[in-house]
């Protein structure tokens, strides 16, 4: 055999060695994926992808969120899947003495508790999730007092607390929320008195207010906020 045809194969052989254990690996990790797609339906998980579609395939990891249903198994769920960055509770029936036994996962960036009778206990619970990036307490018990352990949450983006019984007392503890994005007020007891504790949230762009509050209300928040389109 010519001696350059004997190099080529030389060259050949480890690249389609290499092709071969990266096609294995992917498949395996297909597998373990499928695998523990199947053990989080087990615990009730509604699972979802990006597009809203059902999740089909891919990371744990790259799950938009998980609808739990199955309440009872919450700390078994968090000690499997550590990796999930969302969870959704929402319109299940998650009370605090549930919640406050869960284990977040350290990398939690977006947890729905909508429609769920939770109050300002799991508010506390939730202090030490440092990651948490979008909140919804749409319909919830929180109140005033739950919003001041919202306040180590530094990383928030959104926060929806439509439906809920904050107040203008409450929002004081959001001046410290300074990566905001985006808040709804909606439904609120928040009143133009309260309006002067967002205007230090300058990365706010988007500001949902309850009814009552005039135009000439927010002239001053306007002002403060330039890049923040107000609907009130």
């Amino acid at each position: 055999m010519p001696r350059f045809k004997l190099r080529s194969l030389l060259l050949i052989f480890p690249l389609i060695g290499i092709a071969l254990g990266w096609t294995g690996l992917k498949i395996r990790e297909r597998m373990i994926d499928q695998y523990r797609l199947q053990i989080l339906q087990q615990y009730g998980a509604h699972v979802f992808a990006a597009d809203g579609d059902i999740y089909r395939g891919g990371p744990v990891k790259s799950m938009v969120f998980v609808t739990v249903v199955h309440l009872d198994q919450l700390t078994a769920l968090s000690e499997e899947f550590p990796e999930l960055e969302a969870l959704r509770f929402g319109m299940t029936d998650l009370v605090d003495e549930q919640f406050v036994t869960l284990k977040l996962p350290p990398e939690l960036r977006k947890l729905w508790l909508d429609e769920t009778p939770i109050s300002d206990a799991s508010l506390e619970h939730l202090a030490n999730a440092a990651s948490l990036e979008d909140l919804t307490l749409f319909r919830t018990r929180v109140t005033d007092d739950g919003l001041e352990h919202l306040a180590a949450l530094t990383n928030l983006r959104e926060l929806d607390l439509t439906e809920t019984n904050v107040s203008d007392e409450g929002l004081r503890h959001l001046s410290k929320l300074t990566r905001l994005e985006a808040l709804s007020l909606d439904r609120t007891n928040v009143t133009a008195k309260g309006l002067e504790h967002l205007l230090a949230l300058k990365s706010l762009r988007r500001l949902r207010l309850p009814d009552g509050i005039e135009d000439e209300d927010t002239v001053a928040l306007r002002e403060a906020l330039p890049n923040c389109r107000v609907d009130d």
